[in-house]
């Protein structure tokens, strides 16, 4: 912001100070075995809500978290529109997934044993719903980064699905009260899935079949082989403008309930 008088600065920063979140920044890298290139991921928290921006191949996607309002915006800049979404939108959600379910599973008894157990095992043991892998420790010491971390593989049914690395909150810089706003965002959840609302949790110690720690890798694994990689390439605390978590003047609203109703 541009002001000709000292008096008119100072007044602003104070403002601003009294109007900005202090916050943290990630920032990091994914990468898909047989796409080029990379995508950029970065996640905004400030105190009771979150900015995540997603950029891959020339698409720039952006979702705000807002506790306080308790919503969803899913903001798309291209178009200058915006989705919003609610707890209600998540239960019709999860309405509507378990019909599919049900469906699915009515058509899967059709199909030949072998294609439809290989089918239910793609599903698990939930249905469609995500469940949350079980970990196991399996390494200290590991070098990821500027960090010292530690490695978790997570199976699910026998499976296994990722394979973590964990830094300490503290290295980082970081209290895990930082991220506390991701329980609050998993508590929305809860009306899709309480599996869903799980992934979400924040650990500072690891229990029986949980990592602790701020996840600094990830490989994802999918019919035992690699399936896709995320590392986080920087962690930072920074204040954030306040207008960094809404959406911009003038973009249109839609909601799910909208969207639901159209098809």
């Amino acid at each position: 912001m541009d002001l000709n008088k000292l008096a008119a600065v100072v007044a602003a920063l104070c403002l601003l100070a009294a109007a900005a979140s202090a916050g943290v920044l990630l920032t990091m890298e994914s990468q898909t075995p047989g796409q080029e290139g990379q995508a950029q991921q970065k996640i905004y928290l400030g105190g009771d809500r979150i900015r995540v921006e997603a950029e891959n191949s020339g698409d720039f996607d952006v979702v705000i978290f807002r506790q306080d309002l308790g919503v969803f915006w899913i903001v798309d800049p291209e178009e200058k529109s915006y989705t919003e979404l609610t707890r209600d939108d998540l239960e019709q959600l999860s309405t509507r997934l378990q019909q599919m379910t049900e469906m699915l599973k009515a058509q899967l008894q059709e199909l030949p044993p072998e294609q439809r157990e290989q089918i239910e095992q793609m599903m698990g043991s939930q249905g469609l719903k995500p469940v949350e892998p079980t970990f196991e420790k399996v390494a200290s010491g590991e070098t990821v980064g500027d960090w010292t971390a530690d490695k978790y593989v997570g199976t699910l049914n026998g499976v296994k699905q990722v394979e973590l690395w964990t830094a300490d909150y503290r290295e980082l810089g970081l209290k895990a009260e930082d991220f506390q706003v991701l329980e609050e965002m998993g508590k929305m959840f809860e009306a899709f899935s309480q599996d869903a609302a799980a992934l979400f949790k924040v650990r500072t110690e690891a229990g029986e079949g949980h990592f602790s720690g701020l996840p600094v890798k990830t490989v994802n694994f999918s019919a035992g082989q690699p399936a896709g990689e995320t590392v986080v390439q920087e962690v930072k605390k920074q204040d954030f403008k306040p207008a960094l978590f809404e959406v911009p003047e003038g973009y249109k609203k839609e909601t799910m309930s909208d969207k639901m109703q159209e098809e």
